[in-house]
């Protein structure tokens, strides 16, 4: 492990011991849905761009399944990585950039498909930081922005994937 390696650690809430839980090159942690450990990889590639895998591990320290991977190319510099897991770990939500337009994206934990739940044509948005859901999954919300920043609540969302 060298320095730029970033080791997941569980730690409990009593201040009991940390436990090792992941050892690769982590860049950071989705989530937690009953067994199954949600997480972020980032592997460079031949040109030194980062290429990054979802990943999924169950249990949490056991072997990994490659989710989805996203070209640097659909997650610039200054957008974060990191999918918002839904409240009944079905489901992910991720901004993905084409060009100079960012949409909402869902990814199936159980199938591994994205699809794509907003569409701003080809009008330059971004979309900023992380997004989240409702506590009962039925929508994503995101800070959309076209000049001004907006919080924008998607609605329609129960048949998500389906």
């Amino acid at each position: 492990m060298t320095s730029n390696d970033v080791v997941l650690k569980k730690v409990p809430l009593d201040g009991g011991p940390a436990v090792t839980v992941r050892t690769e090159r982590l860049r950071n942690v989705i989530g937690l849905h009953g067994a199954t450990l949600y997480y972020v990889f980032e592997r460079p590639i031949v040109d030194g761009t980062p290429e990054f895998e979802i990943r999924a591990a169950t249990p949490e320290d056991g072997p990994f399944r490659v989710l989805a991977r996203i070209p640097s190319s659909r997650a610039p510099i200054w957008q974060i990585v990191n999918p918002a897991l839904s409240p009944d770990g079905k489901w992910m939500a991720q901004a993905l950039t084409d060009g100079f337009t960012t949409n909402l994206w869902t990814l199936s934990t159980t199938t591994g498909e994205w699809r794509q739940i907003t569409d701003f044509g080809e009008r330059a948005t971004f979309i900023a930081r992380r997004v989240s859901w409702s506590p009962d999954g039925r929508f994503v919300l995101a800070a959309v922005a076209e000049g001004d920043s907006d919080i924008v609540m998607l609605e329609g969302l129960t048949n998500v994937g389906r």
